[in-house]
């Protein structure tokens, strides 16, 4: 009964990884080329944490890890990927930050198709526990409801070809429309990446960079010592050195005092030896 689903599931498999070349791959950051989020010290960018909440795509069709990928390439490491299912361990997570980085962290929040409910539903969390979130970012969003918004928010909305009849809902801030780009392109475009780029630069920017610690001041030379406050007396020559010092015409020649004459040793008395004796 159950052997030809079977079969046409064993016969489906070869082709099953053909069907991946449909995924849509984030381009691929150059380090050559400047970017808006070079001018953000790595301490700043350090200090930011974004929260990306991916819909149903079990198979990674819309590459929203691609997306992750791409924002760490630019310096923002910090960056959590999951799905609704991952709402708990998110709200965990920010309020753990929260406690033990107080003033210094940054949030951003982002959420792809029915990931936004779940992104709303985080940033309704913050608000509760007053947890500042810089800013919420809707990818194509679903399942979203417009009257539970935090109007302390700052909420961004971009979307593009909608395939469903009821249209982009209405989610505050400034909608980002972008022709031509259906929903499963979305997030890896190149302008969808800009804007986020530009968004999460922005937000980096209000961190206030780290005091530097003052380096100490290396002379390359020595230090010039300060000026005596008395003049210096040289001490007088010994009279064996004075013949260094300069003569002048007119000044008398210094008489040299009289040198003792060593004594020297008496001479040696020669012993008198007596006199030979005369043989008879």
């Amino acid at each position: 009964m159950f052997r030809r689903p079977a079969l046409w599931l064993f016969t489906a498999l070869p082709a099953l990884p053909g069907c991946f070349h449909l995924a849509h791959p984030a381009p691929e950051v150059c380090l050559v080329d400047w970017r808006p989020a070079d001018d953000v010290p790595d301490e700043s960018k350090s200090c930011v944490f974004i929260f990306l909440f991916n819909g149903l795509d079990p198979i990674e069709h819309c590459n929203l890890a691609g997306v992750r990928d791409h924002l760490h390439h630019l310096g923002f490491g910090k960056t959590y990927y999951g799905q609704n299912a991952h709402l708990s361990y998110f709200e965990d997570r920010m309020q753990y930050i929260h406690d033990h980085c107080p003033g210094a962290a940054r949030f951003v929040v982002i959420g792809f198709g029915t990931g936004a409910r779940g992104a709303q539903q985080l940033a309704e969390f913050a608000q509760f526990a007053d947890i500042p979130v810089d800013l919420v970012i809707y990818l194509s969003p679903r399942a979203v409801d417009p009257t539970t918004e935090p109007p302390a928010m700052r909420t961004l909305t971009v979307s593009g070809n909608e395939w469903f009849s009821g249209g982009i809902p209405d989610c505050g801030g400034d909608p980002v429309m972008l022709n031509g780009v259906g929903k499963s392109a979305l997030p890896t475009h190149a302008e969808t990446l800009a804007v986020l780029e530009r968004e999460i630069t922005l937000v980096a920017l209000g961190v206030a960079p780290a005091p530097r610690k003052k380096a100490p001041h290396v002379a390359l030379v020595d230090s010039i010592p300060p000026p005596r406050e008395t003049i210096p007396r040289p001490a007088e020559l010994p009279p064996e050195w004075q013949f260094l010092r300069p003569r002048y015409p007119w000044e008398p020649t210094p008489i040299a005092p009289p040198t003792i004459p060593e004594m020297l040793p008496p001479p040696r008395v020669i012993p008198q030896l007596p006199p030979p004796a005369l043989s008879r």
